[in-house]
């Protein structure tokens, strides 16, 4: 029973995650690319004051593509400020994303989703992050995050998972929360999350909100 139950559990968290999906993708599509890109400096803008980004030796970004909250201004500032920086890069005989050493001035190449990456070389550490910051596609204030399907970034926040050190922060726009966002045991949590008018501490750090 208990099986039959949880393969039912399952499919129906699967198939809300496909609804929510189609919904939050919609909405995304909506909106013209000059007020998203607006919206994505302002939340830029207050990750570039938070002291959780100050105070980062190492922080783990993401490049942002389509219609993500876009990192550059962060990528250029963590180098301008002597931060380690990692960025995630595909490992193709393992079919799987890890989080690359990213020098400054290091070039960046083309990945297979057409998404930029470091060359391959050199393996961070997740294990000494301070920061990582996290694209996706839905969120909701208990720190669920909803990303394209493919569970990419919830295998390489895993080691990180529960080191109080670090801080899972999402980057969204205000239009990507909801007031839940379905989940599994494999999701993880954000920490905080960030977007142009608010900032999230998640239940994972206390549940707040700030305008």
């Amino acid at each position: 029973m208990n099986a039959v139950t949880n393969v039912a559990d399952e499919a129906r968290i699967a198939n809300e995650k496909a609804a929510l999906r189609r919904t939050a993708r919609a909405t995304l599509a909506a909106c013209s690319a000059e007020a998203l890109r607006a919206a994505g400096d302002g939340v830029a803008q207050r990750v570039l004051v938070s002291t959780a980004f100050q105070s980062a030796r190492h922080v783990a970004l993401y490049i942002g593509v389509g219609r993500e909250v876009r990192t550059d201004a962060l990528l250029a500032a963590a180098h301008e400020n002597g931060m380690r920086v990692s960025l995630p890069t595909w490992v193709a005989a393992e079919k799987r994303y890890y989080f690359v050493q990213n020098a400054e001035g290091g070039g960046l190449v083309p990945g297979p989703l057409g998404i930029p990456q470091p060359a391959l070389s050199d393996f961070a550490d997740i294990n000494t992050c301070d920061l990582v910051l996290v694209p996706g596609l839905a969120f909701s204030r208990n720190g669920a995050r909803l990303g394209h399907g493919g569970g990419h970034y919830d295998r390489l926040l895993a080691p990180v998972r529960d080191h109080a050190s670090c801080q899972r922060v999402a980057l969204a726009y205000d239009c990507q929360m909801h007031e839940s966002v379905p989940t599994n045991e494999t999701d993880i949590l954000m920490d905080r999350i960030v977007t142009e008018n608010n900032e999230y501490a998640t239940a994972s750090r206390g549940a707040t909100s700030s305008g």
